[in-house]
This record gives structure tokens, sequence and C-alpha cells, in this order.
């Protein structure tokens, strides 16, 4: 199925002149076809007009002869039917005489038997659709013959109207070989040939565009190929680009081929590379390290080298420096870029340390980097270190705490560093130096970060922890502050001792209990410790007692007891005696609770009962039940016996008898 054609060959446009001699006027109908011209199983429609008719008694219509074969019609539209208006359209059999191929005829009706053309005298009579067949490969023609009289045979040929049909060229395929070239700047030109085979049809000549599509790289020379029979080869020269001193990175590109005759299909591009004669530069340090120290008149350098060819001429690269400082630390000459005017050569970078001063910062190291090349690449090795060595000998700093422990109450901790050692000039210029500060931590505050700061001249600095109070039973809390390692290495040491512990004392108070044992047998005394957990100060206890034997007894008696703490984790004992009873089964336990302390000395902070709050001792009965003997399998044999033998003797005496 093919759509209609862009290049159409003619408009075909047929007047046609009727003549009715015995009326004497003259009579015409136009027909134009449009599209003028199509392809197979395409469509185009025959527009009808008409002028110079006034009157016709004898009736009249229109018949359109075609080649069945090539075309087939479609219902017909008008206009303005002049006449009654009933068109006799169905397709029928027939030829025509001097119209080439005919062999099928449609009537369109302007004016029944008997009636009279009416005005206007012209205008539009209307349209027949026209459908070509998939097999249509050449112009075909309709004709137009006017019938004076219905049924009479046709007379006066009034003329005819051409459909212009292609034979397209889409049996023509082009094809392109080799697939692939690959030329050497300034080689020699080789060639691509693309080959029609098929058959080409209307229009003709195909013509075959050709391009580069990278003309830096190579040219072609043939702008286009001109094809008029198939089966054929052409052929196209391909050149690369001319030799030259410059490096050129490889290039790549295609010959591109293109055809804007329809249907026509053109051929594949061909891929071209283009390699350089010479190598490409490529820059690279060739000294990878440079050593200066301070206030030195002696100067290190880094050297960069340039091999192969630049592409750009003048070349340079780009340095840059991480992990020193340009005028604090060094100074380098020359500044980036460096420039290459040619390769084949190399650029020196001269460093400079930075002027004697009184400042311990250790020897530095800086990481040199080359980027962004101009002309050429960055080769392998592109990274080089430049070192600035420190001629200021290193203080010793060490950390030490006073004021442990502290209360919690506003106590306070003060950790003092002290530097020693090292030059004068070390000693007097400020150092700074890392630190570890304590864990954050309700328990207190701090004036100690990560850094702290030796004035000038000074050889301690300090920074402190207080502590903050609260009424919970949390124990001892410690603040732990150290001697971090220099940002740069060897601005100062780590000295001993580089820990300091401080500790914030907990002032709230806790009494707990806790069993001496915690299982006795009956008769023994079940033991009870009453703990101080705080700072000393008298106490009063309250506590119960639960699992007591009647008749047992405790001391001291009161449920309550006076607990003098003359020092931390102080101990009263509590004793409970059990009664060695008679009676089997009878364990039990003995339990003492705290129920509440009192403070008795004044200033003591909160006083708790702390936990475990309780505690158990667990009695056991020595009391055992009557055992009474059995007898076993060995007994009750012997047994046996005895009695058989005490039968037997009694039988023996009866029969003495």
């Amino acid at each position: 199925m093919y759509s209609l054609f862009r290049h159409l060959l003619a408009i075909a446009t047929i007047t046609v002149g009727v003549f009715a001699a015995s009326l004497g006027f003259a009579q015409t109908v136009t027909g134009t076809f449009s599209p003028t011209a199509v392809g197979p199983s395409a469509a185009s429609t025959l527009n009808l007009s008409y002028s110079g008719f006034t009157s016709n008694s004898a009736g009249m219509n229109l018949r359109i002869y075609y080649n069945s074969a090539a075309v087939t019609p479609g219902t017909p539209t008008y206009s303005n039917p002049p006449g009654s208006s009933q068109p006799a359209n169905t397709p029928a059999a027939g030829t025509l005489a001097g119209c080439t191929g005919a062999n099928s005829f449609i009537r369109m009706n302007w004016v029944d038997f008997g009636g009279t053309w009416p005005t206007p005298t012209s205008g539009t009579l209307g349209a027949v659709p026209f459908s070509t067949s998939p097999t249509f490969a050449a112009n075909t023609t309709v004709c137009f013959v006017e019938d004076l009289t219905q049924g009479a045979p046709q007379r006066n040929i009034a003329g005819n109207a051409t459909l212009a049909v292609f034979v397209p060229a889409t049996s023509a395929t082009f094809t392109s070989s080799p697939s692939s070239l690959t030329f050497a700047e300034g080689g020699a030109a080789q060639t691509v040939t693309v080959t029609c085979a098929g058959t080409i049809g209307t229009p003709s000549p195909v013509v075959i565009s050709v391009a580069s599509s990278n003309t830096a790289a190579f040219t072609v020379a043939s702008p286009s190929l001109s094809f008029t029979t198939c089966p054929s080869s052409q052929t196209v020269a391909v050149t690369p680009r001319a030799a030259d001193l410059v490096s050129n990175p490889t290039q790549t590109g295609n010959v591109t081929f293109a055809t804007s005759t329809t249907g026509a299909t053109a051929p594949a591009s061909v891929a071209v590379t283009v390699t350089d004669n010479q190598a490409p530069a490529v820059y690279t340090i060739t000294k990878a390290t440079a050593t200066v120290t301070e206030g030195s008149a002696t100067t290190d350098t880094i050297v960069i080298t340039c091999t192969g060819t630049l592409s750009t001429a003048p070349g340079s690269v780009s340095y840059s420096i991480a992990g020193i400082a340009s005028g604090t630390d060094y100074t380098a000459t020359p500044a980036s870029p460096v420039a290459f005017a040619a390769c084949g050569t190399t650029q020196t970078i001269t460093f400079s340390p930075r002027a004697n001063d009184a400042i311990v910062q250790g020897n530095r190291t800086g990481t040199l980097t080359i980027s962004a090349p101009v002309g050429g690449t960055i080769g392998a090795q592109s990274t080089a270190t430049v070192t600035v060595n420190d001629d200021d000998t290193p203080q010793t700093v060490t950390v030490a705490v006073t004021g442990s422990p502290a209360t919690e109450s506003g106590g306070v901790l003060t950790y003092t560093f002290t530097r020693g050692g090292g030059n004068a000039a070390a000693v007097a210029a400020t150092l700074v130096v890392n630190t570890t500060p304590p864990a954050a931590s309700a328990r207190y505050s701090t004036t100690c970060g990560s850094t702290i700061t030796f004035a000038a001249s000074a050889t301690t600095a300090s920074c402190t922890v207080t502590g903050i109070p609260n009424t919970v039973i949390d124990g001892d809390i410690n603040a732990v502050v150290m001697v971090a390692a220099p940002t740069v290495t060897g601005s100062y040491a780590v000295g001993t001792p580089a820990t300091a512990t401080g500790t914030i004392a907990d002032d709230d108070f806790g009494i707990t209990v806790t069993a001496g044992t915690s299982a006795i047998t009956e008769g023994q005394n079940a033991a009870f410790a009453i703990n101080c957990n705080g700072a000393s100060g008298n106490f009063t206890v309250n506590y119960t007692i639960a699992g007591r034997d009647t008749g047992s007894t405790a001391t001291p008696s009161a449920t309550t007891t006076q607990l003098v703490c003359a020092a931390r984790n102080s101990t009263a004992i509590v004793t409970v005696s059990t009664i060695d009873d008679v009676i089997i089964g009878n364990s039990r336990s003995v339990t003492l609770t705290l129920t509440s302390v009192t403070a008795q000395t004044p200033g003591l902070g909160t006083v708790n009962v702390g936990t475990p709050a309780s505690a158990t001792v667990n009695v056991a009965d020595n009391d055992q039940p009557l055992i009474v003997p059995t007898m076993g399998l060995l007994g009750l044999g012997l047994m046996s016996l005895m009695l058989a033998g005490l039968a037997g003797f009694q039988q023996r005496r009866r029969a003495l008898k």
C-alpha cells in the first residue's frame, strides 16, 4: 500500500468540447483529477464542471469510460444536478474507441429524456471518487462521451482526463560496503561502494546524497550518486585529514547517505575512524617530593614533565596544594598554571619555606595535585608531597585535678594543665592544646571544652567541673579530662599524666537491708544487716519483722534502731532468734522490711529507704518422723527357712508319739 507521492508527474486537466450541430451552440465539460498523481492503492477524485448549456429537449447524460483493472469508481456526488438528478451510476462493461484500456463506464445523468437544461448555464456537475488498484503501475486515462438520446449509441467523444501514477522506487534497495573505514591522518583515500539491488521505477533517476559527519576528520569526494538502473554499483572516495605536527585525539564520524526519492531506501552509514600520527601530550610529575625548613634559605622543587606532542601550542597544566597554606607555610613559583611551549621539556615549581617564628606548628605536609591539562592529558603520577619542617621545639603538656572528691551541692573540681620544655620562644608564645572534656552529665557543669589555650608565657591553664545538687541517691560520679593529640603533629607532646579523674560525691542517703545468710536451721538466729549508704550521720530506722516465732527474741527488741554512720557504708545488725521445737515439717521464714528513715543530725541531705528494702532468712525444720524398721528380701528369706524348719520339727515329734 502506498500513500500519496510528493513528486507529481503532471497536472491532468481535460476540457471536453461538446458540439451539437443540430442545436447550433457550444457546450463544454471540464474534468480534473485531485490529486493529479497517486500511487498504487491510493485515491483521487474526478471533479466535473460545465459551461455553455442552454436547453436540450432530447435528454442527455455523460458516460465516463475507464480501465477497471487500474481504477475502481465510487459513488458520485452531484454538486448542482441540472436535471431530474436520477443517477444511473452502476458500473457497466463497455469499450470506447480511442480510449486506451477502457473496458467499463459509469453514467452521470444530466437531463432526462425530453427535459430541458435549467439555469445556470455553467457550474459544477459533481465528483466521482476513484481508487487505484494495488498493482496499478502506469498512467491511466478516463474518457467522456455525451449520449444525446437515452438508449441510443454513444456519440461525440468529448475528451478525457489522465490520472498519473508512479511506478515507485521501493523495489530498489541500496547498500554500502564496507561497514567501517580506519585511517591514519594523511593516509591514502579509501572507497565506499554503494550497490543498487532490485528495480528502479518512477521517478528516475534515484539520487543518493553523500556527506561526512565530521569534515575536520575526513571528506567525501562525491556529494551525490545517481542511479538509473539496477543492479549497479558506484563508489565514493573518502579521504582523511592531512598529516600535521599537532597531537589530535582519535576522531570518528560517519559517511552518511540519504535520498529524497519517494520509496527508495538509502544505504546504511559507514563508520570512519581517523587516528593521529603523533603520540598525545602527557603531563607527569617526575620529581614528587619537596622538603623545606622554616626560616631556611634552602629551597626545594617539584618537577613536571611533558612527553608526546601538544594538541594545542602552547600547552599548560594547573596545580593546587592541600594541607598547607600558601604564604603561611610556603611560597611557590611559578604560580598555577605552568606553561609548556612544546613537549619534551620540564617545568619546575620552586618552594621556599615561611620565615622563622616562635610558634610550635610542627612539621606540616601538603599534597600537590596537577589538573586541567591544556593540549594533553594527565599522566599516572599526578600528585606530589610538600613538607614544611618546624624549627621550634615542642612542649610537653600534662593535666591534674584538685578538689576531689567534691560534693554534688556546688563542689568544684579544678583541672590544671601544665606545659613544660621546648625552647624559650615556644614558651613565650600562646599554645592551643586539644583536650577531651568530661562526658556530658546532669550531675555537674563544666568549663572544660575540646581545647584549652595557654596564654603567652603562661605555663598553666585550667578549667573546672562543678557539682549540681539533687535529691536522688545516685552514687558518686567521675569526671575524666584528658590531653589529646595535637592537630598538627609535633606542635606539642602529650605528657604523663595525660588523664585526670575527679569525683563528684553523692550527698543523698539511702538505707538498705541485707540478710547475713539466706538459710538457717531452727534454733539459730536470723541476722539482718542495715546498711548506711551516704555521708556520716545519725539516723532512726523503722522496720517490721514478719514470720517471727512466738516467744523468740529480737536484738534490738524495738522495731526501730539507731544507726550511727561514723563513715560511709556503716552497718547495724538486727538478730531474730528462732525456736527449736519438736514439730515435724515446721519450715518457715523470717523477713525484715525497712519502712522509713529519719535523719537526726541537722544539715544532712535527703534520707531515703534504698533498695533492697527487705531481706528474708529461710528457717529449716530439724525434726524427723519415728522410723519403723522394715525387713528386706534377705530377712524374709531367712525367716521363711526358719519357719519351714520349725514346721518339719513339729511333724517329726508327732510321728514319734
